[in-house]
């Protein structure tokens, strides 16, 4: 089986596979916030969701006292909760950037629900 000798075209894009630029992660990660911030769609999956909901519901308290769910509540319940998730990630990142660190620890996150209050 003889060789056949490269065309410039292959050469070109061999050379163009191996030196593609890599981005800093960071970069990388605040392209993707951006993005995530112009989609209007809700980042937790509304399956996943509602399993939650109904593995909550399936507790004897409330599969006693007959309650259910509407499914305009539960989108409510979920926006709410996306929100919630939202500001508590926006407020521990505000924290990090005040303490020029650069990973965030669970730590950060009690520390902005304790300043809310919600921290027992």
């Amino acid at each position: 089986m003889t060789r056949t000798k490269p065309t410039p075209a292959t050469l070109k894009s061999s050379v163009r596979e191996r030196n593609r630029k890599r981005f800093n992660p960071t970069v990388v990660a605040l392209r993707e916030i951006r993005g995530y911030q112009k989609n209007p769609d809700l980042q937790i999956r509304k399956c996943h969701f509602q399993a939650v909901v109904k593995s909550i519901m399936m507790l004897p308290v409330y599969r006693e006292a007959g309650i259910r769910i509407d499914s305009h509540a539960l989108a409510a319940l979920h926006e709410a909760g996306e929100k919630y998730v939202t500001d508590l990630f926006e407020e521990a990142s505000e924290i990090l950037v005040e303490e020029k660190r650069g990973t965030l620890y669970m730590s950060h996150i009690n520390l902005v629900r304790w300043r809310r209050g919600g921290l027992c």
